[in-house]
Order: C-alpha cells, then sequence, then structure tokens
C-alpha cells in the first residue's frame, strides 16, 4: 500500500538584476578584494522572492455549478469541469500559510479551512480569480467546515469546536466555542444539533445557543476505533470509524444507540452520502461503496480506486469527485453499484527533489514517480507527462540530455536507478533499471556518478542506456586506518577530473577518477562538525553541508583546508551561483554572501509553502523541491551590479 504524504501555491512578481560571477580560485590564506560600482552592495537590500509555487499533496474538494475547487497544497484550484470529460485548471489562488484541509461553498464565497492557519474566505464570484476576503486564526489546527445561513461551524483539532459568525465574509468573528478533549476532524448539522466526529469520541452538542454550545452525549467504545468523518440525515448519524461504517439512532441525542456498524475493507476515514448510497474511504485508493436503504444492514455493492490514495470526496448530482495525492478524477455515479471514470486531473504531488534541462524542470515525486514540466513561463508552468514507476519511491532525479535517471526505493526496500527516454517529454519510456544502486548522483556525458551511501561512490557508464554498466566503485574508507568503517556517501559533484563526495561521517572525500574505471582518493577533510551530507564545488572552493554551510578550499585537491563556516541546524543542501550560497533548511532557504569564504554573511531568507530540501537554479531563479509544497520558484531580487571577488595570494 502507497503512503499518503500531502498539497500548492503562487505569487507573480518579475524583477531584473545583473551581476558578474566570482574570480579566480582562492588559497586558506587570501584576502578579498571587491571592487563595486557607484552603489555599495551593503547599500543594496539584496534578498529571496517567490514568485510562484505549484503541485503539492492535492486534498479537499467542493463543487459548484460546472467549477470543481480543491486544495493543492497550500493554494485553492480551480477546475472547469463543463465538459463532463474534461477538467481544465482555470484559476489559481495565492499560497495559505499552511495546507488546506476542507473546504465548504456558500454563495459567492469559498470556505477554506487551512490546519493552523484557520478559516479563509475566499471571493470566488469570478471563479477564474479566487481572492482571499477575510480571514480569522483559530486556537487548534482547523480540519473541517460546515456552512449553516450566516454561521461557520469549525472542526478545529485538539481545540474543539469553534462556531463563526459569517454574516460579514469579510470580517468572520467567533462567538461560540466547546473545547473537548479530543481531536474534532469535521462536523455535521441537525436542527439544533452538532455532530462531531471527535477522535475516540462522537459527540452531540446542543447549539441552540451559538453563544454557548452544551455537550449532551459523548460515545466511545472500548475497542480501537477513530471518528473521522460524519454526516446526518434527519434521526441517524452516519460516521465512519477508521474500520468501517456506523450508523446511530440519534432520537434521543442524550444516549445515541448504534443502529449497526459495517466493516470496509480498505478502513474508513471519509464519508459523503447521496440518496440511497454511503461513499466510504479509508485513505487507500479504494472508495467502498454501500446501501444504507436499511440502516441496520448496510450492503456493500461496489468500489472504485485510482492510483495515489484518496485524501478526499464530495458528490454533486450523479457524479463522484475524488482528490488523490496526485491529483483528482470524477465518475459518473448513474450506477452506483459501477462507477465509470469520465475525467481525470494530474498533479505534480509532493516534490521531493529537482533537475533542470533548458525549459524542462524533471521532479522526483515519491509515489508519483517521475513528473515533466515545461517551465518556460515560470508563472504558468506546463504539465507535460510522467513516469508511474509502480511501487517505487521516486526520491532523486538527474537530467542529461535526453535521458533522465531516477534513484528510486522499492516497496520492499532497497535503492535502484530507473534510465528513462525523454526525448518525447510528453510520453516518457523507461529502458533500463539497476537495482542495489542508488543516491544522489550527477551525470558527466554519458557517465554517471552516484553516491551511493555506505556502498560509497559508483560510476556507472550509460552510453547504451538500455544497458546501463558499471565502470568503477571506490568505499569512503579512511586509508590510513585499515579496517575503519565507511562513509556515508550521501551527495556527489564532478569537476574536472574530479569527484568530491559527502560522505557522511568520514567528511569530504576527493577523488580522482581521471580513469573512471580505477577511481582514486587523493584528499579528504574530516571532523567539519557531524555528518557532511551536501556538496557543491566553485572556483577552487568546495561548499559542504555539515550542520550549516562549511567551506573548504579544494584549489589543491590533495590538501583541503577548512576556511568558514556558519551554524545551520537544519541545512539540507547547497547550490552556489557566483558570490552567494542557496540553502534550504526546511521551512525556508537561507541566501549567503559567500564573497568572502572566510566571513559569511546571511543576507536573507525566504520561507516556502512546504519542507524547503534540494534546489536547482536557471540563471537567478531558483526551483526548490519543497515536499509536500510541490515546487516552489524563487527569484533573486536587489542585486546591484558588482565585480564578485577577486582573490590575491
Amino acid at each position: 500500500m502507497r503512503n499518503s504524504r500531502s498539497l500548492c501555491l503562487f505569487l507573480s512578481i518579475l524583477l531584473t538584476l545583473t551581476v558578474f560571477s566570482m574570480g579566480a580560485p582562492r588559497s586558506a590564506h587570501a584576502q578579498q578584494e571587491v571592487t563595486q560600482q557607484s552603489e555599495s552592495a551593503a547599500d543594496q537590500a539584496r534578498g529571496l522572492e517567490l514568485i510562484h509555487s505549484f503541485g503539492g499533496a492535492v486534498s479537499a474538494v467542493a463543487i459548484q455549478g460546472d467549477f470543481v475547487y480543491f486544495g493543492e497544497s497550500f493554494c485553492l484550484t480551480v477546475l472547469d469541469n463543463s465538459d463532463p470529460e474534461k477538467l481544465i485548471v482555470v484559476g489559481r489562488s495565492s499560497a495559505l500559510p499552511d495546507l488546506i484541509q476542507n473546504i465548504a461553498i456558500a454563495g459567492d464565497y469559498a470556505y477554506v479551512v487551512a490546519k493552523g492557519a484557520g478559516l479563509y474566505v475566499f471571493d470566488i464570484t469570478n471563479p477564474l480569480k479566487p481572492s482571499i476576503a477575510g480571514s480569522l486564526d483559530t486556537p487548534g489546527e482547523a480540519r473541517g467546515v460546515t456552512i449553516r445561513g450566516n454561521t461557520a461551524f469549525i472542526a478545529d483539532g485538539g481545540a474543539g469546536l469553534r462556531i463563526i459568525d459569517i454574516t460579514d465574509p469579510k470580517s468572520p468573528q467567533e462567538i461560540g466555542a466547546l473545547d473537548t478533549t479530543g481531536t474534532t476532524n469535521e462536523v455535521a448539522l441537525a436542527d439544533d444539533l452538532a455532530y462531531l466526529a471527535d477522535g475516540k469520541y462522537l459527540r452531540t452538542v446542543d447549539i441552540s445557543n451559538l453563544q454557548s454550545p452544551v455537550e449532551l452525549s459523548a460515545y466511545t467504545e472500548s475497542w480501537s476505533i477513530y471518528f473521522a468523518s460524519i454526516a446526518a440525515v434527519g434521526k441517524l448519524a452516519y460516521a465512519t470509524n477508521g474500520q468501517g461504517l456506523q450508523i446511530f439512532d440519534m432520537t434521543n441525542p442524550a444516549a445515541p444507540v448504534e443502529v449497526s456498524s459495517t466493516y470496509a475493507v480498505s478502513g474508513a476515514f471519509r464519508l459523503r452520502l447521496v440518496g440511497a448510497y454511503a461513499y466510504v474511504n479509508g485513505g487507500s485508493y479504494l472508495v467502498e461503496i454501500f446501501d444504507i436503504t436499511k440502516p441496520a444492514a448496510p450492503i456493500y455493492v461496489g468500489q472504485y480506486g485510482r492510483y495515489g490514495g484518496t485524501t478526499s470526496l464530495a458528490i454533486a448530482g450523479n457524479r463522484l469527485y475524488a482528490t488523490t495525492l496526485y491529483g483528482l478524477y470524477a465518475c459518473s455515479i448513474a450506477d452506483p453499484k459501477a462507477p465509470v471514470l469520465t475525467a481525470d486531473y494530474s498533479s505534480p504531488g509532493p516534490t521531493y527533489d529537482v533537475a533542470l534541462d533548458g525549459n524542462l524542470l524533471y521532479t522526483a515525486a515519491s509515489d508519483g514517480g517521475l513528473q515533466i514540466f515545461d517551465i518556460k513561463d515560470l508563472t504558468k508552468p506546463a504539465h507535460l507527462g510522467h513516469l508511474d514507476l509502480g511501487t517505487s519511491v521516486a526520491w532523486n532525479v538527474c537530467a542529461a540530455g535526453n535521458i533522465v535517471i531516477v534513484r528510486a526505493m522499492p516497496e520492499q526496500g532497497g535503492r535502484e536507478l530507473h534510465f528513462v527516454d525523454v526525448s518525447d517529454p510528453t510520453a516518457p519510456v523507461e529502458l533500463a533499471k539497476l537495482p542495489d544502486i542508488g543516491g544522489r548522483m550527477v551525470a558527466k556525458g554519458s557517465t554517471l556518478y552516484v553516491a551511493n551511501g555506505f556502498g560509497g561512490l559508483y560510476i556507472i557508464d550509460f552510453s547504451d542506456p538500455a544497458a546501463p554498466k558499471e565502470l568503477g566503485h571506490l568505499e569512503m574508507k579512511e586509508p590510513s586506518k585499515p579496517g575503519s568503517l565507511p562513509g556515508d556517501a550521501s551527495d556527489v559533484v564532478v569537476v574536472g577530473n574530479y569527484a568530491y563526495v559527502a560522505a557522511g561521517s568520514r567528511g569530504l572525500r576527493i577523488i580522482d577518477v581521471s580513469n573512471p574505471a580505477i577511481p582514486v582518493a587523493i584528499g579528504a577533510i574530516e571532523n567539519l562538525a557531524s555528518a557532511t551530507t551536501r556538496v557543491a564545488v566553485q572556483d577552487g572552493l568546495a561548499f559542504v553541508i555539515d550542520y550549516g554551510l562549511r567551506i573548504v578550499d579544494v584549489s589543491n585537491p590533495a590538501q583541503p583546508q577548512w576556511l568558514g563556516t556558519m551554524d545551520i541546524p537544519f541545512a539540507k543542501a547547497v547550490t552556489v551561483i557566483g558570490g552567494m550560497a542557496f540553502v534550504p533548511e526546511g521551512g525556508s532557504v537561507f541566501l549567503i554572501d559567500v564573497t568572502n569564504p572566510i566571513k559569511l554573511n546571511k543576507l536573507d531568507s525566504c520561507p516556502t509553502p512546504g519542507e524547503a530540501s534540494e534546489v536547482t537554479t536557471k540563471g537567478f531563479d531558483l526551483f526548490v523541491a519543497d515536499q509536500l509544497g510541490g515546487v516552489s520558484i524563487l527569484r533573486v531580487t536587489g542585486l546591484p551590479t558588482v565585480h564578485l571577488p577577486t582573490m590575491l595570494k
């Protein structure tokens, strides 16, 4: 079973910049001389700006007319479904501060709950341009929203039920609340009652006085259950409890009576009702369908499933809409026993690595495999194609002309390399797979260098991509210490005849690869801080991630010397352009001035919607693998015209 990982964003601002590249290599005792034009760099606010974001885990969906509104990571995305066989993106909001969890639509407004960011109200008078009209932060993690008239009922996670006056959608105000001891996931309404799916409890709340809601009952069971979704029809409440569908008689709201409990094969967390049928999903790819004509004896009648793990459900008329981590699909349920797929929208999904080749962006999208985009227009990346890797999970990607190499992890464990022909980016074709090899990698011509964990450095010849073969291999051991543990090779770059390997506890290793069949270790530097995990090399300097950013003089590869450092405890990777280093550290990307490699200077940091983990560049545009946030595009701003350093010996 594939794991769920979850969700998107964007802004549009374009700036122009000019900068010159770095000068000659440095030595350990080098002194810096920077020649500037009329303006000092110190007087300029160099920084990073988020200009667009796309993709990410998909969740939450709601329908109004011909438009489908869904949460794509941190953005509200709008699809036109006027043609039942097509789902076409027509609008997308700016990014919210947290992942979208649920959507309810009433009139000209979409009410969106975004986990820790609370409630956001979008004006959807023009569905092509959804805009934020108002917002209200809630004390918990908002998970569900239900609208009745001028009131919004928020399932606020650990903060229970929050009751919000939305008479003025531009200024929502909390008017009542009921804290619970559970985790409130969803709210259903029936007359003056609210039913809460509250984790271990199914709670019944009297809301006749919105300012003072009163709990009437808290149903629970001794065995392992988790109420996640709730719906109400008449005097019956329908709930998913993690394992199946439970139906309750709520005639006496102070004492709910179980009418039936029906097991669902894939578990049960999401629930939608229409007519005589209940549609239940437990987080896997299956949506199970039950005939509830007789509440005391629901009957399983069918199922439907799509790749990616269902994350939410919505029903409009005789159509079922379901989101997966990697998009959204629509089914006709004219015959509930046999749903028929009518339209499909593919999203990039979560992104764990990125690679560029001209205007093509390749992403490693976990369960989504290899994804391919045209980024000619940065504000409107076009999804061209993808390659499903079956049960394997894509973690790293490397572009080499018409061949792309993907490092993946098979479902049963281990690692493998997939060699993919992308000469037609709309229809990538896998040519070969190498088992038991995989890690961060770099291609030089038809030679691939792979940081293969404790296996060390592997060198692969893929001149025939349908039959790649090993050329050479070197473990990351300390030559002067026979029997020492090998380093954990986690990254590699190649400059000229040298491979620079981030080797974990073995620090930075420098390998002569002039003869790829016989790689030879010629230099190393250890004990930088903790474990060396990433490396970039430019102009005789190595920029390594080791509990922060460390700079090493490698102008003499046999005798690398440590220069400067900046502690960044959660640093993930490093990319260098001229005198600037870009370091993703989880929720942000740092911009660091490295023109003086002995004294580093943090210039700016730019938050990203997700978990920034990898960066690649095109000019001064940064493409960030933002995990659940998809791909974020940043731009360097405020650069003066400057000659970046000439180092004097």
